[in-house]
């Protein structure tokens, strides 16, 4: 034991990994070598060998939360996400301070689709531990990937406060002041960040962004060629430098400088997206559709090449193939509520309506919180005569979030459906009530026209227009 320790510490990791076997044969009841091979295993990125041996040994140690947490994280990296979930929870009610746990569990709700699930765990896990970057930045990029500007703030500001000379919080803080509209503060953010480290590229492509968000596409062209005259290799920068151009249709230059940054990393998954991209903006489809299939065979599983082979076959009228990539989109994404909501999105633009219905309902078995995917699910139930489901998801809306409009707008536009439009107009108005926009009051006014109530209607329409306008 002591030999393993010792060749742990000085980072002789198979020697340790000997000695450790070695005590494990002599005394199989003992549960901390396993442990501490577990994590050796578990770095080696050996999860199933980590499996393999914890397993078998967890009658020796069913009360250990570190334990529980190496196997559950095994698990994970492995893909059996629902056995790592059950491990994980087990764990984190036996550790008052088990910040790794909650991290460890939000991560795996995350990979099983339940978001609102995962961002309970990391918010657990920061506030346990503020300090903890691998749960604050997983949640600071779900924040601001689901629009919460202020939430992902508090995030970067929390974590930066705690490493304030850190290159990278100080960069994801500028990346939240962006996404809330900060500008100002954000640009301070990045310079101070290049102030540190003038070749810190991260924070220079963000400058670049902020430049063409505020119409001065010269500055950030100026910016990032002077930057690849001393990093022209750097694809990153290349795939920047093109979107730069392609804000002033420059498309010769775009694809120039795609087809360099292919020449230079021809797996570059960012690079051929960008090319498909602009294949389809400038209408060439069969070019966008050749890269496409390139891609996949670099990578034949990737959900966005997968999604950009689709809407290449679209584009160039194959809607049977590009079908039948959405229905096996759907199927590889398990329960993931946000990638089942985006594919659904295609399949109805491809009028796939059967499809749209099958990725919805697995996106909300997968996270009944994602309220887009109960929505979605509820106007298409509607609309493909399932009228009992789209009034039971109606009304579920209504029941979990009373104080927002869209249960009593999607119980409107039902009744519509029945003409009975002096009930619509009676949900539309508590909709109305509580979201004033554009949208609902012109269903609220056409459901008193419809029910004959012209002066009301009217009056309604006139009363909406000075709400909407003084916001």
């Amino acid at each position: 034991m002591l030999a393993g320790l010792v060749n742990y510490s000085l980072e002789r990791f198979e020697r340790a990994s000997g000695y450790l076997r070695k005590y494990i044969e002599q005394f199989p009841a003992q549960p901390g070598p396993y442990k501490l091979l577990g994590s050796i295993l578990l770095a080696s990125g050996e999860a199933g060998k980590v499996i393999a041996l914890l397993e078998p040994a967890l009658i020796h140690a069913p009360n250990d939360y570190k334990f529980m947490l190496l196997l559950g994280t095994a698990y994970m990296q492995t893909g059996r996400h629902d056995k790592a979930n059950s491990l994980l929870e087990k764990a984190s009610t036996m550790e008052t301070h088990g910040d790794n746990i909650h991290t460890e569990l939000g991560l795996n709700r995350l990979a099983m689709g339940q978001e609102e699930l995962a961002i309970e765990e990391l918010e657990m896990a920061i506030k346990n531990k503020p300090e903890n970057t691998k749960a604050g930045i997983t949640l600071l990029i779900i924040y601001i990937n689901r629009g919460e500007n202020t939430k992902a703030l508090r995030i970067a500001k929390l974590m930066h406060e705690h490493e304030p000379e850190n290159l990278t919080l100080l960069n994801l803080l500028g990346t939240a002041q962006l996404a809330a509209g900060q500008n100002g503060l954000a640009r301070l953010s990045f310079e101070k960040a290049i102030a540190f480290d003038a070749d810190f590229i991260t924070a220079q492509l963000n400058l670049s962004k902020l430049d063409v968000a505020e119409k001065k596409p010269g500055q950030a062209k100026q910016r990032l060629t002077k930057l690849n005259q001393k990093f022209p290799e750097d694809i990153a920068l290349l795939i920047e430098l093109a979107r730069v151009y392609q804000t002033q249709k420059h498309f010769d230059e775009v694809t120039e400088l795609l087809e360099n940054a292919r020449k230079l990393e021809p797996k570059s998954l960012p690079a051929i997206l960008a090319l498909i991209d602009l294949k389809l903006k400038v209408g060439k489809f069969p070019e966008a559709l050749r890269v496409a299939n390139d891609g996949q065979e670099i990578s034949p599983h990737d959900p966005q090449l997968l999604d950009a082979l689709a809407r290449s076959y679209m584009a160039t009228g194959n809607r049977e193939k590009a079908t039948a990539i959405f229905q096996g989109m759907s199927r590889d994404a398990g329960f993931d509520a946000k990638q089942l909501y985006q594919v659904s999105k295609q399949q109805i633009a491809l009028a796939d309506y059967t499809g749209a219905i099958k990725s919805l309902q697995k996106a909300v078995q997968g996270d009944e919180n994602f309220i887009p995917a109960q929505i979605a699910l509820t106007e298409m139930q509607l609309m493909h005569g399932k009228k009992i489901f789209a009034l039971n998801g109606a009304q579920a809306l209504l029941e979990k979030y009373p104080r927002q409009a869209v249960g009593y707008r999607l119980l409107g536009d039902i009744d519509s459906q029945d003409k009975n439009f002096k009930q619509a107009a009676m949900s539309y108005q508590s909709a109305f009530d509580r979201e004033k926009n554009d949208d609902l009051l012109m269903r609220l006014y056409m459901a008193l026209k419809l029910s004959k109530d012209s002066q009301q209607a009217l009056n309604i329409l006139e009363q909406g227009v000075k709400s909407t306008s003084r916001r």
